[in-house]
């Protein structure tokens, strides 16, 4: 049998982060990945939506969950949950934005053994099933398009 090739490539070095969305290159897909929580609440949200290299929209998906988390926890969470989903689908040449660069900077560095780091620890096992995979930091503003999936399932 022959072994796959895994190219695991995580860029945290981009403290500033883009400001817009840009379409990924030729061959290549992106999923926008973002959460939803509000002070008080039972809920949290999380969604991901994916686009193809000409920026046509493929799919998307949210969930809600029931559970107080804090933010950094929930983002993670929403990571965890769109690499798990969309690994059924592709697994080679995609790029995951998130607009928290705490998750970004701990998918790559060391993690401790809070909850927050068995999450992270789960997103790294997940993407040792993908080739050729980004996870980048981008601001809330380049990361727009996942935004509307969360906040809707909180109402």
């Amino acid at each position: 049998m022959r072994k796959k090739k895994v190219v695991n490539i995580v860029t945290s070095n981009q403290s500033a982060g883009k400001q817009h969305w840009d379409k990924p290159h030729m061959g290549w897909i992106k999923v926008n990945v973002d959460a939803a929580c509000r002070p008080g609440e039972e809920f949290i949200g999380v969604g991901c939506l994916m686009c193809d290299d000409r920026g046509k929209f493929l799919r998307a998906r949210s969930s809600r969950i029931r559970g107080k988390m804090q933010p950094k926890m929930v983002e993670a969470l929403s990571l965890r949950e769109a690499l798990s989903w969309i690994k059924q689908w592709r697994s080679s040449k995609c790029i995951f934005e998130c607009n928290a660069k705490l998750v970004v900077d701990a998918v790559n560095g060391g993690r401790g053994k809070s909850i927050f780091d068995t999450i992270l620890e789960d997103c790294v096992y997940l993407l040792k099933h993908y080739q050729e995979v980004l996870v980048t930091f981008v601001h809330r503003s380049a990361n727009i398009r996942a935004s509307p999936i969360h906040y809707t399932i909180l109402i």
